[in-house]
């Protein structure tokens, strides 16, 4: 008797309810922030007959800030190292993270559900890197004025402090070099999280590098 009460009741609210679901449109994350610069995450979505029972965001599997408006209070944040969370700026569609640094970096997710008895529930995720350019460009040390067919170079190229690191390339007269002339590139850590890279260059010049006489361009790219 118990099973049947039951499973007449859940027939009888499919009829009542049809079609009644949370649809989640699109989340819309920013793929790159600039360290120090604000990050608005939006969750945009419909309720096709449904009632919210509640919106959460969460950071690398953790929640960060969650909106439930049948409850007290309707807007809660929890701790998570690197979120930052702007409540002025912040509602049941949008959350604005303020004073974002290098840990804010990560996958963000929204998930939204409905009200009882279904609790639909939908969720999406995408990923936020926060980024660092390097305030010069990158140092070339160890050149020398000149060379002749014989000389050895050995170069270091260091660029940052940075984040992500950049990617460097050697190029000598305007061609990719050898890749038996590189070393590294070789990272080291920098304040604020941010990374310093070098490239090292090494080889035996030779008469197939001069143009005109001398060894013309050594250069990064």
């Amino acid at each position: 008797m118990e099973i049947y009460v039951s499973v007449f009741t859940f027939t009888l609210l499919a009829v009542l309810l049809p079609g009644s679901c949370v649809y989640l449109r699109q989340v819309i994350i920013p793929p790159y922030v600039l360290l120090g610069h604000e990050a608005k995450l939006s969750c945009v979505f419909e309720l096709r007959g449904d009632t919210l029972y509640s919106v959460k965001w969460y950071k690398s599997g953790q929640e960060f800030y969650r909106y439930t408006p049948g409850e007290m209070p309707m807007v809660q944040v929890f701790p998570v190292s690197g979120v930052y969370v702007d409540l002025s700026k912040s509602n049941v569609s949008v959350v604005t993270l303020t004073q974002t640094e290098i840990e804010t970096s990560g996958r963000y997710r929204c998930e939204v559900s409905g009200e009882a008895p279904f609790f639909d529930t939908k969720t999406h995720f995408k990923d936020m890197t926060i980024v660092s350019l390097p305030k010069t460009g990158p140092v070339i040390y160890g050149a020398r004025p000149s060379y002749k067919p014989g000389d050895k170079v050995s170069l270091i190229c260091s660029a940052g402090p940075s984040s992500p690191p950049p990617h460097l390339t050697w190029f000598i007269n305007g061609l990719h070099t050898n890749s038996s002339y590189i070393h590294g590139p070789y990272e080291f850590d920098a304040e604020h999280g941010l990374k310093r890279i070098e490239l090292g260059l090494e080889f035996t010049a030779e008469s197939r590098h001069f143009e005109d006489g001398g060894l013309k361009r050594i250069e990064l790219g």
